[in-house]
């Protein structure tokens, strides 16, 4: 349900996306503006190793990188990401 959510404010926000299997779970373009999102169920089991693969390659692709995760408030978690990618 999160993964339809993210998808559907990308599209809101005219970003094009595609899903993939990897340090990260979206990539997102608008423009000349790329994010790497990584959406884990518990933020905090995110490994180190993970983070730091993503930071790397977000380094290298020039592009903004996020995790997205469940909060007590759905709406809070809708309301970040909207607030990211204006």
């Amino acid at each position: 349900m999160l993964l339809k959510n993210i998808e559907r404010i990308l599209e809101e926000h005219s970003y094009r996306y595609y899903e993939w299997n990897g340090c990260f779970d979206i990539v997102a373009s608008k423009k000349q503006n790329i994010c790497l999102i990584k959406i884990l169920d518990n933020i905090d089991s995110i490994q180190e190793g993970q983070a730091n693969n993503l930071k790397i390659l977000s380094n290298n692709m020039f592009s903004a990188s996020g995790l997205v995760g469940p909060l007590a408030s759905s709406r809070i978690t809708l309301a970040l990401i909207s607030l990211a990618l204006s």
